[in-house]
C-alpha cells in the first residue's frame, strides 16, 4: 500500500510537472483538441527532459528505454535509482521548480515574498502530507462531502 501511495505521489508529481505548462500555455486543462501537434511535441520534449533531469541520464538514454516500452520507474530501477533516491530526487527537483516559479511571481510584483513563502509551506505541507488527506480532492481544493 505504501509503495502504491508512493508511486501515486510520483506520478502526481511528474503529471503536474509537464501538464501544467499545458494547462497554463491554453488557459484550461486537459482539452487537448484545442492543441497542435507541434505543441504536443514540444511538451513531450519537455517531458522527456524533466525525468531524464530527474534520472541524471541523458535525454537519449530516456529516450531509447522509453520506446523499449519500460515506464518511469523501470528505467530508474535499471540505472541503479532506488524508489527512495528516486523519491528524494522528484521531491527536490519540485521544491526548487516551486521556488523558481514564486520567485518569478515576486519578482514581477503579481505577489509578495511573504505571499510567497507562505505558499511554498503550504505546498511542501501539501506534498509531505498527501494530497488525499484532510478533504483535499484532486488538485482542486477542499471537498466538502469528505
Amino acid at each position: 500500500m505504501k509503495k502504491l501511495l508512493t508511486y501515486s505521489i510520483l506520478s502526481l508529481s511528474l503529471f503536474s510537472l509537464v501538464g501544467i505548462g499545458l494547462a497554463s500555455a491554453h488557459g484550461h486543462f486537459m482539452r487537448f483538441s484545442d492543441v497542435s501537434p507541434e505543441e504536443i511535441t514540444q511538451g513531450q520534449e519537455a517531458m522527456f527532459e524533466r525525468k531524464a533531469e530527474v534520472l541524471g541520464i541523458s535525454v537519449d538514454e530516456f529516450k531509447n528505454a522509453w520506446a523499449q516500452g519500460k515506464n518511469f520507474a523501470e528505467i530508474a530501477e535499471e540505472y541503479g535509482i532506488s524508489h527512495e533516491d528516486l523519491q528524494q530526487r522528484m521531491k527536490e527537483l519540485n521544491q526548487e521548480r516551486m521556488q523558481s516559479q514564486l520567485q518569478a511571481m515576486v519578482d514581477s510584483g503579481v505577489i509578495t515574498q511573504e505571499q510567497a513563502d507562505q505558499r511554498f509551506d503550504n505546498m511542501q505541507n501539501r506534498f509531505e502530507n498527501g494530497f488525499g488527506k484532510k478533504g483535499f480532492h484532486r488538485g482542486f481544493g477542499e471537498c466538502p462531502n469528505r
